[in-house]
């Protein structure tokens, strides 16, 4: 498991990972990798 202090945008661990903000969200909806956290916004 990876931990790390900072707090990324979806957009920016998006281009870090490779991986599309879609894809990143899907795998939030089907519980495969979620965050942490979700920032006041959302």
């Amino acid at each position: 498991m990876i931990t790390c202090k900072k707090n990324w945008k979806v957009g920016e661990f998006a281009k870090l990972t490779g991986l599309t903000v879609r894809t990143l969200r899907y795998y939030d909806q089907i519980g495969l990798c979620s965050p942490s956290d979700h920032s006041d916004s959302g």
